[in-house]
């Protein structure tokens, strides 16, 4: 016969989840202004948002991974190489990142 599972096991929640920053909306037109283009892989000048405003923000660590919404999380794509990003080509690889941004990946165990 086995032995009943322990009550101090069936209460136990595990480990704590790291908690998501999630930016307000004051944050995120913050965010944007400072995160115009040029895309960060094309680099085209046309892809500047402030140009034709086609620039959309991507999410190094999506958010359902647990990425926050920071500056250093977040990047400037077209709307072309944001789709090939998403759909695994160029890949990250070829993203221009600051050092801010390396940092940031590194801290999440990215890089």
């Amino acid at each position: 016969m086995s032995e009943p599972f322990p009550k101090s096991e069936q209460l136990s929640r595990g480990p704590k989840r790291q908690r998501r920053i999630v930016a307000t909306k004051e944050e995120w037109a913050q965010i944007a202004e400072a995160k115009q283009g040029p895309c960060r892989i094309c680099r085209r000048v046309e892809s500047n948002g402030s140009v034709h405003s086609t620039i959309e923000l991507h999410h190094l660590i999506r958010r359902s991974q647990g990425g926050d919404d920071v500056p250093d999380n977040i990047v400037p794509l077209c709307g072309a190489c944001h789709r090939k990003l998403h759909d695994g080509r160029p890949g990250l690889a070829q993203l221009r990142l600051t050092p801010a941004e390396k940092r940031y990946l590194r801290s999440r165990g990215r890089v």
